[in-house]
């Protein structure tokens, strides 16, 4: 599995886990829902600035995205 899709799941599980919507939690983000969509599909990584925020709204640390990535 790539990376993005491993990111997107780390996001989904928090964000069920804190009973947030994506439009809740896009709110939160001053994002649309849609880049909640993309995020949890792996269509697409956050920028840093909405990383960080992420984060910060899910309880998440860099640690819970301790993926094993082939970087050959």
């Amino acid at each position: 599995m790539d990376f993005e899709k491993q990111a997107g799941m780390v996001i989904r599980k928090a964000r069920l886990q804190k009973k947030y919507t994506q439009r809740g939690l896009a709110e939160k983000l001053g994002v649309a829902y849609q880049y909640i969509q993309k995020w949890e599909h792996g269509v697409w990584l956050p920028s840093l600035k909405h990383f960080l925020k992420l984060c910060k709204v899910l309880g998440l640390r860099l640690k819970d995205f301790d993926f094993d990535v082939d970087t050959k």
